[in-house]
């Protein structure tokens, strides 16, 4: 779980990142390149690294991902409230369970 809010990260190289649990609430990712990157809850772990059953999501609110390369990442789970997704490229991303409320596409995407 990683605070990376409110950052510039503008034509960064995220490929193939595993982000579980990233914090990147208010960031700026315009043209990013994040095509397979995993943006999902990650699994909570106890002191002796036994499993919880608790997940802590993504943080991707109000981040902008405008004409980003989102191509096969997956967003499971995360929150996306306010997020700016237009003009991405997000053939076969995956928002299952996301929480989208608010978040900008150039076309309706369902999660």
């Amino acid at each position: 779980m990683s605070d990376m809010s409110q950052c510039i990260m503008e034509d960064v190289d995220l490929t193939d990142a595993m982000m579980e649990g990233v914090n990147l609430s208010r960031s700026n990712l315009k043209n990013a390149h994040m095509k397979g990157a995993i943006l999902t809850a990650v699994d909570l772990k106890g002191p002796n690294g036994e499993p919880l059953g608790k997940k802590w999501p993504a943080n991707l609110s109000a981040a902008s991902f405008a004409d980003a390369d989102l191509e096969g990442a997956d967003m499971t789970d995360a929150n996306l409230i306010d997020a700016n997704f237009k003009g991405a490229k997000l053939n076969g991303a995956i928002f299952d369970g996301a929480d989208m409320e608010d978040a900008q596409f150039d076309k309706k995407v369902s999660a």
